[in-house]
C-alpha cells in the first residue's frame, strides 16, 4: 500500500513539474502571424491558447539543435492541417528570440535557422528539432 502511494505522489510530482515548463507558441510570422514561423513565445501561465496559439516545451538537445514537443491537446484541426500535417515543420525565415527566452532557456544562441525540419508524431506531441 505504502509503495502504491509512494509511486502515486511521484507520478503527480512529475506531472506537475512537466506542466511548468510549458511555453505558449504563436505559430505564423510577425508581424500579422501569417505564413510559416514563430510569431512569439511566451512563458505560459495558463494552459489555454487561442487562434494560431500551441503548447509546447522547449528544450536544448545539443549544441546545435533545439526541440520543440507540440502538445497534440493544444493544437487544433485548423493548426494541424496549415502547420504539420505533411510531417515536415517550415520555417521561411530565421526565428530569433527575445532576450527573456533566450536566457530562460539558457541558450548559447538566440536564432533558430530557416529550412524544412521532421515532425516526429509521437503520442501525445509532436516533435520538432530546429538547428540555431
Amino acid at each position: 500500500m505504502k509503495s502504491i502511494l509512494l509511486l502515486g505522489t511521484l507520478f503527480t510530482l512529475w506531472f506537475f513539474q512537466t506542466e511548468s515548463n510549458i511555453h505558449t507558441v504563436k505559430l505564423g510570422k510577425a508581424p500579422d502571424c501569417n505564413g510559416f514561423n514563430f510569431c512569439s513565445i511566451s512563458t505560459n501561465n495558463s494552459l489555454t491558447t487561442t487562434e494560431n496559439e500551441v503548447l509546447a516545451t522547449i528544450t536544448v538537445a545539443n549544441e546545435k539543435h533545439i526541440q520543440f514537443c507540440f502538445l497534440k491537446r493544444s493544437v487544433t484541426d485548423r493548426i494541424f492541417l496549415k502547420y504539420f500535417a505533411t510531417g515536415t515543420f517550415i520555417l521561411d525565415d530565421d526565428f530569433t528570440f527575445t532576450s527573456e527566452n533566450c536566457q530562460a532557456l539558457n541558450l548559447t544562441r538566440c536564432t533558430l535557422k530557416q529550412g524544412k525540419y521532421t515532425i516526429t508524431d509521437e503520442y501525445d506531441k509532436y516533435v520538432v528539432e530546429f538547428s540555431y
